[in-house]
């Protein structure tokens, strides 16, 4: 029989975002172990963004399941085990390799003879959503009055720094700021 180690982890970055807590993530999985009859060698939580590589506790599972002590691991998601090509290249190569046997999460079971595309796209595409929170459109905290008229407007990262009336010209320059700009001015 395989044992398993449970991986829970919530980045600290904005509480808010949080799909799942902690806690929620555990009596989640802990059930889900249950219902699919998973051995659960030990629990590994960790309070970290999966963004960049170097997480304490996820380079110590791994490095446990290279020693022999684990079979494969339990996880919400993918995206809980990696954010970056770096985290997500070694699970994929770990479980082409067949030192991780099974990756199970709450809607899908990955082995390591699976087809490794899906995985490699559902990494990417966490990566992707992490570096597009770095440069994510900000509000502009002004509300410009134009007449009877009132319209807010979104400002790219590339104007920080700029006032929010330098904001607004900027806006009128790019495709997405100036359809908002569009949208609030026929108002």
């Amino acid at each position: 029989m395989n044992n398993y180690f449970l991986y829970a982890r919530k980045s600290t970055d904005v509480e808010d975002r949080q799909v799942l807590s902690i806690e929620a993530q555990l009596a989640e999985l802990r059930a889900l172990a249950k219902q699919e009859r998973l051995e659960i060698a030990a629990e590994f939580v960790e309070k970290r963004t999966a963004k960049m590589p170097g997480r304490p506790v996820f380079n110590e599972m791994l490095g446990r399941i290279q020693q022999g002590e684990a079979q494969g691991i339990i996880c919400w998601k993918l995206d809980r085990l990696a954010r970056n090509p770096v985290d997500g290249g070694q699970i994929s190569w770990l479980l082409q390799q067949g030192t991780i046997q099974h990756i199970q999460t709450h809607d899908r079971s990955h082995v390591s003879n699976d087809n490794v595309l899906m995985m490699s796209v559902e990494f990417g595409m966490a990566n992707q959503f992490i570096r597009d929170l770095s440069s994510r459109p900000v509000i502009c905290a002004q509300v410009f009055s134009c007449g009877q008229r009132t319209e807010s407007l979104v400002s790219r990262p590339h104007t920080r720094g700029l006032s929010c009336r330098q904001r607004r010209t900027q806006a009128l320059t790019f495709p997405l700021c100036s359809i908002f700009a569009r949208s609030s001015a026929s108002r």
